[in-house]
């Protein structure tokens, strides 16, 4: 059995998406005890590649501090989809064992709807008032441990975004140049409350792979990525997003070592030994 699991695991690392798919399909709880045998980092990447119900079916029913450690490696719209899908009781008990700053952006992103373009924006990044000076604007990106950016929003004195400012041309301007001179204006702004669909032929998007978002006073609420626009459509959907040649992976799999639902469903007793972790709730 141990050699099986081994290679289950295996499959999970280099085949996420087909792995996602047949774990949605097993009883949450054995799905847990699964996952419970993976590294952290790699619990984010299949929960990533899961949809969010059968991924929040499965997060209940895992150790809650292993939950929330997988949970806090998801881009902050992953996993507010998930917790989405929560009990508001689970859902608070999640946010709070996850960082401040990753549960603050999840709790901000759990105020609309899952269709909603601010649902999926990063509100927390980089910004800076318009009157900072060069040096200025840089000691935040050096204190910022937040690293998911690649340019810096410069605000006026209304919150309103004026542009963004790159950190190439922060790092070569005069330390005492003001960024209002270094500001690469902005003139795509997508409304907070659009939906995903109505945005997503934006021309905004020939030109940058990141777009502002304000709300309908034109105040700035964050920013939102080509990539978590593509990720909120496919969860939105329920697409199946595996690669040509997963069905033939799979039956590979399965084929070969009794296939990994099966081997799940087999870790169950060494996993837990007691049950599900809801199970166990309710003995105590």
């Amino acid at each position: 059995m141990a050699e099986k699991i081994g290679l289950a695991i295996g499959y999970a690392q280099s085949h996420p998406g087909e792995a996602a798919r047949i774990l949605e399909e097993q009883p949450p709880a054995e799905t847990a005890a699964f996952l419970e045998r993976l590294e952290d980092d790699l619990i984010a990447v299949v929960l990533d590649e899961m949809l969010p119900a059968p991924a929040a079916r499965c997060v209940r029913e895992m150790d809650a501090d292993a939950a929330a450690r997988a949970l806090s490696r998801l881009r902050a719209g992953a996993a507010a989809s998930i917790l989405r899908c929560l009990p508001e009781n689970s859902r608070e008990a999640f946010l709070g064992k996850m960082p401040k700053r990753k549960s603050l952006m999840c709790a901000v992103l759990l105020t609309y709807a899952p269709d909603m373009v601010g649902a999926w924006v990063d509100p927390l990044a980089l910004i800076v008032p318009a009157s900072a000076t060069a040096a200025e604007a840089l000691k935040r990106v050096r204190d910022d441990p937040y690293d998911e950016f690649s340019a810096v929003c410069a605000l006026d004195a209304g919150k309103k975004l004026l542009g963004t400012v790159t950190l190439d041309a922060l790092i070569s301007a005069p330390e005492d140049k003001p960024i209002a001179g270094l500001v690469r204006p902005s003139t795509s702004s997508l409304p907070d409350r659009a939906t995903l669909s109505a945005i997503a032929g934006h021309p905004g998007w020939n030109e940058r792979d990141e777009l502002p978002v304000s709300d309908r006073n034109q105040k700035f609420v964050g920013i939102l990525r080509h990539a978590d626009l593509r990720h909120g459509l496919r969860e939105l959907s329920g697409a199946d997003t595996s690669p040509d040649g997963g069905n033939t992976l799979m039956g590979f799999v399965e084929a070969s070592f009794m296939g990994l639902a099966d081997i799940v469903e087999a870790t169950v007793s060494s996993s837990r030994g007691g049950g599900s972790a809801s199970e166990r709730e309710k003995k105590s």
